[in-house]
């Protein structure tokens, strides 16, 4: 029961934050900044609103389970190609300081949400896929913890890199700010390597989504309430983004509890 329970509410989660990232693309005209850097301009700002139809209508779909699978595997190849197409050639084109974590901060939100869609599609129910190639497309689906743990694991080594700014960012009610950061930090960084290496998953799992949960209480959604309009609504994008967040790591503990975890992973995808 408990496992079911975390998948529904990983799903859940994961499928209001698309369709919630596809809605404030809607509405404010331009790409967030996550799924592309690129400017918003008239050549091309018809492609801005079909991405944000496509990430609402997908995200409705994975909420309500409806074709879970071959929607979310779509997804994954889609913010996948976003990844390729836009992102890595913009930071290393116009970011002079591209060799720098921070600069990939975006990139690796992106790779997380691909692993988050491949993660949906591990856990969903069999079902047939249209053509050899679309079944090809969804051996990818076991890989979609890596996509995720690379973005753990970075972002906890950016919390030692980058701790002036991270400090900053926790609410002034509570003591030990740099505590907190290093805290953290570690736990980002434990969190991916128990998940690569199926140490405790479950558990650090667990606690990785009440941690995600809490930062969008207290930190996320206090910065949307009190600052929409900052940066282009950038502080709304990130609730959706930790909700996101929060149910892959959701995702990730029901399926750590299945028996012999790695081995039923190959049995979800079709051969």
């Amino acid at each position: 029961m408990l496992t079911s329970k975390f998948n529904l509410f990983g799903r859940i989660f994961y499928g209001v934050s698309i369709a919630g990232v596809g809605i404030l693309q809607l509405l404010s005209g331009e790409f967030r900044r996550f799924i592309s850097p690129i400017p918003a301009g008239e050549s091309y700002g018809f492609i801005i609103y079909i991405v944000g139809i496509y990430f609402l209508i997908s995200g409705l779909l994975i909420t309500f389970d409806k074709k879970l699978r071959i929607t979310s595997v779509i997804l994954a190849y889609v913010l996948i190609l976003f990844i390729v197409f836009s992102h890595i050639p913009w930071v290393f084109i116009h970011i002079p300081d591209s060799l720098e974590l921070g600069a990939f901060t975006n990139t690796l939100k992106l790779s997380a949400f691909a692993g988050g869609a491949l993660l949906i599609a591990l856990g969903s129910r069999a079902e047939n896929m249209p053509g050899n190639f679309m079944t090809g497309l969804s051996r990818l689906a076991p890989f979609g913890k890596y996509f995720f743990c690379i973005m753990l694991f970075i972002f906890g080594i950016d919390h030692f890199i980058y701790r002036d700014f991270v400090s900053s960012l926790v609410p002034k009610w509570i003591p030990l700010p740099l505590f907190w950061t290093y805290f953290t930090g570690i736990a980002l960084l434990g969190s991916a390597i128990s998940i690569v290496t199926n140490i405790k998953v479950k558990l650090v799992a667990q606690l990785l989504a009440i941690m995600l949960f809490i930062w969008l209480l207290t930190i996320h959604l206090v910065l949307a309430i009190k600052y929409p309009n900052w940066n282009g609504g950038e502080n709304i994008t990130a609730c959706f983004q930790c909700l996101a967040f929060t149910g892959i790591a959701l995702t990730i503990a029901s399926q750590a509890e299945v028996p012999q975890y790695e081995q039923k992973i190959s049995e979800r995808i079709p051969g």
